[in-house]
């Protein structure tokens, strides 16, 4: 295990123990981490989570195809593919029937465009998530970045993307976003 491989492991193992006491009635959870670099996830129905880096994060290999802003829609489909392929393994280490959790700032971000209420937990549908998608597809076929109320930067669109494709393919109706840890 290399150096960055060792310090991945160790962040996402900190962000899932300092998650796990804070929902002590949830059987499972899955630790969701969207980093510059990577996205990590931890998932265990004990205090012993299997652990996965996945080798795209909001400013790294997704922003590479990113070379507008807002995206163009090829360059939204092209995105969605790396991170649809990125992310196919995940789905065997999730623990059953867990519950998706994370403090990340960016989703935190996402989760007030989409228009929830500050608090220290909040729960952003899956829903919600596609609705934001939807105002980046419009952007993406024309409409002016003034009118959407979205931010004018890369690694926005690229953290959304992550977390739609993570929600949709890891069979997730939502995300828990504590922000109190």
């Amino acid at each position: 295990m290399n150096t960055k491989d060792e310090s991945a492991t160790t962040e996402i193992t900190r962000l899932f123990a300092a998650l796990r006491p804070a929902f002590p009635d949830l059987e499972a959870i899955t630790v969701l981490h969207i980093g510059a670099e990577q996205t990590l996830v931890a998932s265990a129905s004990n205090d012993s989570p299997a652990i996965q880096a996945i080798a795209i994060g909001s400013s790294a290999r997704g922003v590479a195809h990113i070379l507008h802003t807002p995206p163009t829609a090829a360059e939204v489909e092209e995105v969605i593919q790396i991170v649809e392929d990125a992310l196919f393994p995940v789905r065997a280490m999730l623990a059953h029937a867990s519950t998706l959790l994370t403090n990340d700032p960016g989703i935190a971000e996402i989760a007030d465009l989409a228009g929830l209420a500050k608090a220290p937990r909040r729960v952003l549908s899956r829903e919600a998530v596609e609705r934001l998608f939807g105002r980046m597809a419009m952007l993406a076929e024309g409409q002016p970045l003034a009118h959407s109320g979205l931010p004018a930067r890369a690694d926005f669109y690229v953290t959304l993307l992550i977390l739609r494709e993570f929600l949709h393919h890891q069979g997730f109706d939502a995300i828990t976003i504590e922000t109190q840890r």
